[in-house]
């Protein structure tokens, strides 16, 4: 029974990410919204228990990604980084190191929560 809930929760998430890809950003009250893809130039995917593991690998990701993004950037615009979460929960620890390590980036951090428990 583990494993086909395991499947559906699996499909829930693919058909979350390809179906659901844009997300609406607004900057402010006056401006236009802006159009988000998601996409792995941008997403960082969590989809496991927040433990020390799965979080070293998350920071690692996300500072690939920081990297890139900083050769493309102008202006000094910062383009945000999305997490994508889907945990059952995990260590409370490992889960501040992971929000202390986002935020040491220096680039906004928006997080899209499918479940969180």
């Amino acid at each position: 029974m583990k494993k086909v809930n395991k499947i559906i929760l699996t499909l829930l998430v693919i058909l979350t990410v390809v179906l659901v890809p844009k997300v609406s950003v607004s900057a402010s009250n006056d401006a236009k919204p802006e159009t988000v893809i998601l996409s792995e130039k941008n997403l960082l995917i969590l989809n496991s228990e927040v433990n020390g593991e799965s979080t070293s690998a998350i920071i690692a990701k996300a500072k690939e990604l920081d990297a890139k993004l900083a050769k493309k950037e102008y202006l000094g615009k910062k383009a945000p980084l999305y997490p994508f979460l889907n945990s059952p929960g995990g260590s409370i620890q490992s889960g501040l190191e992971l929000i202390e390590a986002l935020q040491g980036i220096g680039r906004p951090v928006n997080t899209v929560t499918l479940f969180c428990g």
